[in-house]
């Protein structure tokens, strides 16, 4: 009887790729994650949570794990475009401060319709999952900044000088607003999650920026999203962080814009530079739908031209 032969070294290498390729791809992150939100959210008593945050915090350590899988497996291995949008989601749902450069190009003829896109100004965008705030320098405007965001109630609110606020509830968001928050605004785990359900992936090798991971993202035959058309992500290798976006927006299947986000700073923010308060003098009033409406209506009318954009009729 013939002895067994052994398979060369490179055919066992390739099969050990591949069954940790599979493993790591089979990881859900998010549901990990999703339970660990929702046993967060259950009340405690005084006496258990001491043990609790113990408990948590090690489900949070796991899940994180989970999601590197597919990143630290040994040799060689590569992680799929879903995996490593994956990773990316998870830890961009983590309670951290990012801050973004934001660039605009505009598309031809488009400029005209939604100057508040094509007017040239510095925004820096800060994240925190999905809440989002923006400060844009005027380019007309000898330097003034004004500040506007998406809060935790995904209420739009904007300020300029600090000393007057506008808020509108979900539903009542002008359309200039309404467009510029879709457009340059970078709501994380939604943009991320959309990827994954709506968008074929390719993984690609930066050739430019070494210790990055590149994902490209199609929109899916048969599928549709009311302003992504396409999206390039660049993953950092360790942290997973994404280092830069860039994004190609459509608005009412036109294409209307591309917009650049690049990582410029993790620094902590307070908790308040996301709400509208937090940008405004003491005591400075806030028009809302509640409180003088009319009067928002007419600061917004001014205000718009300054920005950018178009009054509303």
């Amino acid at each position: 009887m013939s002895e067994p032969q052994r398979l060369p070294d490179r055919h066992i290498d390739e099969l050990v790729r591949g069954h940790l390729r599979r493993q790591a791809d089979a990881v859900d992150a998010r549901a990990v994650l999703a339970g660990v939100r929702a046993r967060m959210k259950k009340p405690v008593a005084p006496r258990r949570r001491s043990w609790i945050r113990w408990v948590v915090g090690g489900a949070v350590a796991a899940a994180l794990v989970l999601a590197f899988i597919g990143g630290i497996a040994l040799g060689p291995v590569q992680a799929s475009a879903e995996t490593l949008v994956r990773q990316a989601e998870v830890v961009h749902a983590l309670p951290v401060d990012r801050c973004y450069l934001v660039t605009t190009q505009t598309a031809p003829g488009s400029a005209a319709r939604f100057p508040l896109l094509a007017h040239s100004r510095e925004t820096q965008l800060w994240t925190r999952g999905d809440r989002f705030w923006m400060e844009s320098v005027l380019s007309d405007s000898g330097g003034r900044r004004w500040q506007w965001g998406w809060d935790d109630q995904r209420r739009v609110w904007l300020t300029l000088d600090h000393k007057e606020g506008l808020r509108f509830e979900e539903q009542e968001v002008p359309e200039p607003l309404s467009l510029g928050c879709d457009m340059l605004g970078m709501e994380t785990s939604t943009l991320l999650r959309a990827l994954l359900a709506d968008f074929d992936l390719q993984r690609e090798t930066s050739t430019t920026t070494p210790g990055v991971h590149v994902v490209r993202a199609q929109l899916k035959s048969g599928h549709t999203h009311p302003t992504l058309r396409t999206a390039v992500l660049e993953i950092d290798a360790e942290s997973k962080v994404l280092q830069k976006v860039v994004v190609s927006r459509t608005f009412r299947g036109v294409p209307l814009t591309t917009v650049t986000f690049t990582l410029v700073e993790t620094t902590s923010q307070n908790d308040a530079s996301y709400q509208l308060e937090g940008h405004l003098e003491d005591g400075a009033p806030i028009y809302s739908r509640d409180n003088q409406p009319l009067k928002r209506r007419g600061m917004l009318l001014r205000l718009l031209p300054a920005l950018g954009g178009r009054p509303q009729p």
